[in-house]
């Protein structure tokens, strides 16, 4: 169990759990997740997911197990090990998520922000600006 507290230090503190079911993949040079897979064994594992949340930004995309595999975290630590021979990838890991929602958190060096949709984005910048 992982855990993060948001707010300082008597913020609110989020607990995290390991995926047995999702994998995080991060490419290099800013390529699609299917065009940085070159091997037919990886090609072949991407098949058995979906992509759950993707981060062109960053490289990054969260894959989550097809409904109908039936050993999830199995799979899952199958891909990450055939996935991390792809030269195109930085790296095919597990993932955190949260433990009430199941939401992904994802830990990489960079910061996502997300607003509401009802938030322009001329607001967004404007917020942006005031924080950084």
């Amino acid at each position: 169990m992982y855990s993060y507290t948001y707010g300082g230090k008597k913020g609110r503190k989020f607990n995290l759990k390991v995926a047995e079911d999702r994998i995080a993949v991060r490419t290099r040079n800013a390529r699609k997740l299917k065009d940085a897979v070159h091997s037919e064994s990886g090609k072949e594992m991407l098949g058995n997911f979906d992509v759950e949340a993707n981060f062109p930004e960053a490289d990054v995309s969260v894959l989550q197990t097809k409904d109908d595999v039936a050993d999830k975290e199995n799979m899952r630590d199958e891909a990450r090990s055939i996935l991390k021979k792809e030269p195109e990838l930085r790296f095919a890991g597990r993932v955190l998520v949260d433990e009430n929602s199941q939401s992904p958190v994802l830990y990489t060096e960079n910061l996502f922000i997300q607003f509401k949709e009802s938030v322009s984005a001329d607001r967004c910048e404007e917020i942006l600006k005031k924080l950084i």
